[in-house]
């Protein structure tokens, strides 16, 4: 406890005073403690400071060599950096040692070059010519030609003025060869072009070659296709094998040529290459699906199929050739996507723009398709309610076989051509015919209620006329639950073929979501079967009519009620 001497002498109270020597007694009889303690202590502490005076003489010798060894090191590390210095400038030197037995080198090869290029040039052995171009203008990229002699600057004269030379055979070879159809030249001199630093003419005459070879396979098929004859077995796919042939001629000659170019030419260059021969393939496909729209009579079937919608089916067009024309426009669909497939296989390049001529060749004949296939599709589907008829011993119509066989044709077909576009515009105006001209006729006749009932003012005619009544609304009744079920069943094959068909991905994705439009066509049948209840108003139908929205009712059952 620390008290000043003002403040003991302020200390006038006896109570203070006698808490303050209670406090001071405490810390009195703690200090005696604690020195009793130090002197209990005190052999042992003796022991450790004679110990400490024992190995001192130690410590201060560690100490001598810890300096010692700072000194050795510091030493050492001044010697490291000079040695270090010394290394960087013999790197140094050697690498201008090297660079100058580099150009000691180039200026021989260089001597060599004009040696061997005149030899070459004499034997006419051009592809050896072209080699030692090649080594000189690799040659003349690196060195500096005012720090040579008059002999070298000579040397690149010569060579220069060989290369020109060298340059104009070439070319005029490869001009001839091309006029005279000497492939083999060809292939020859389109080799050299790189060589001799001419890389852009060589890839240009190649491919206006190729793509000439092009025009000639695709003018030669379509000509062929021209002079076949109708009664030749093929001719209702006579222009899809032409279009097929073509693709099939472009790809082989794309696929011969393409390892070469890549070779002598470069990756990059050899997209150029593939790019200029598909664009006259596109050409030569755009003329025999020219050729094709008019022979067919394609437009002119499109015409009359939107100039005379609402007439009878037997007044539009011949079913049957339809039908031959949509399965040739759905080969050649194929074939291209095939085709296309192929050439961005060689591309491997999202970023080169090839495809536009083509795509859009595509659209139009597809929207031909489409055009067709919906006129067919709506034909058939009037002609299957025009032409309905029941069996006897059947609850249900042929309507029901015959739509549902019309609807699977229709998207089984879209589904071949391999064009997503196609093929969901087919699938959604499927799923409107269905909800439109079926399901809509078969309500109506549903929604028009069953007969000898007071809401309807023919229930006093004849009996066979009632009796019609009721088995035309049953047979309507019967046919929404037959659709139902089948158009359920097209559904889930539509999936499963699309599924194997694209795999997993967008297009997928794609297609699927308009396949489970289906699904909503079922239950539009189903909702036709449910609202019949309403139309029924004697209780005893009613109830069957409940048991029969699981079962299916014939004529003869529903007229005993």
């Amino acid at each position: 406890m620390d008290l000043t001497l003002e403040e003991v002498k302020d200390l006038t109270d006896i109570a203070k005073i006698q808490k303050i020597f209670l406090q001071l007694r405490i810390e009195e009889e703690t200090a005696s403690g604690d020195l009793d303690e130090l002197l209990a202590n005190q052999a042992h502490l003796e022991t450790k400071m004679q110990n400490l005076n024992q190995i001192l003489p130690e410590i201060m010798s560690v100490e001598k060599g810890c300096q010692t060894l700072q000194r050795t090191i510091f030493h050492t590390n001044e010697l490291a950096v000079n040695v270090s210095k010394k290394v960087r400038q013999l790197d140094t030197a050697r690498g201008h040692v090297d660079e100058c037995l580099k150009r000691i080198n180039d200026i021989i090869s260089l001597r060599a070059c004009v040696e061997g290029v005149q030899t070459a040039m004499m034997d006419k052995d051009y592809e050896t010519a072209a080699g030692f171009i090649d080594k000189y203008l690799a040659i003349d990229k690196m060195i500096n030609v005012s720090l040579i002699d008059d002999a070298v600057t000579g040397s690149f004269a010569v060579l220069k003025e060989s290369q020109l030379n060298l340059i104009n055979i070439i070319s005029k070879n490869m001009d001839d060869a091309v006029k005279s159809d000497d492939q083999d030249a060809i292939n020859r001199y389109v080799k050299l072009f790189p060589l001799v630093d001419r890389r852009s003419d060589g890839l240009n005459k190649f491919s206006k070659y190729m793509s000439s070879k092009v025009g000639d396979i695709g003018q030669s098929h379509l000509q062929d296709a021209l002079k076949t004859s109708k009664s030749d077995p093929r001719w209702n796919v006579i222009f899809a094998d032409t279009i097929t042939k073509l693709f099939e001629d472009t790809a082989r000659i794309i696929e011969s040529s393409h390892v070469s170019i890549v070779e002598h030419y470069g990756t990059e260059d050899s997209k150029k290459y593939v790019v200029v021969v598909q664009d006259e393939c596109v050409r030569q496909a755009r003329g025999i699906i020219n050729n094709f729209l008019q022979v067919r009579n394609i437009l002119d079937m499109i015409t009359t199929t939107t100039s005379l919608i609402g007439q009878s089916p037997e007044e539009i067009l011949d079913t049957r050739k339809l039908d031959q024309t949509l399965d040739e426009l759905v080969i050649m669909n194929a074939r291209a996507e095939l085709y296309i497939n192929f050439i961005q296989r060689k591309l491997q390049d999202d970023t080169v723009e090839w495809d536009g001529n083509m795509r859009m060749l595509q659209q139009e004949t597809m929207g031909h398709y489409i055009a067709l296939e919906t006129h067919f599709m709506k034909h058939s589907i009037s002609k299957a309610v025009s032409m309905e008829t029941k069996d006897k011993k059947s609850m249900v119509s042929s309507l029901v076989d015959d739509v549902c066989f019309v609807i699977q044709k229709i998207i089984n077909r879209s589904l071949n051509s391999k064009n997503i576009d196609a093929i969901c515009a087919m699938i959604n105006n499927s799923i409107s015919s269905l909800s439109v001209d079926v399901c809509g006729q078969l309500g109506g006749i549903v929604s028009s209620g069953y007969p000898n009932t007071s809401s309807y003012s023919w229930q006093q005619g004849p009996d066979d006329q009632v009796q019609l009544q009721k088995e035309k609304f049953f047979t309507a009744l019967n046919n929404c639950y037959g659709l139902a079920d089948n158009v359920n069943k097209l559904r889930k094959g539509f999936e499963l073929k699309c599924d194997k068909l694209f795999g997993k991905g967008p297009t997928l994705e794609k297609v699927i979501s308009c396949i489970h439009g289906f699904g909503d066509v079922h239950n539009d049948f189903k909702d036709v079967s449910y609202k019949s209840r309403v139309t029924c108003d004697t209780p005893e139908l009613r109830l069957f009519v409940v048991y029969f929205i699981t079962y299916v009712v014939s004529c003869a059952e529903g007229t005993h009620i």
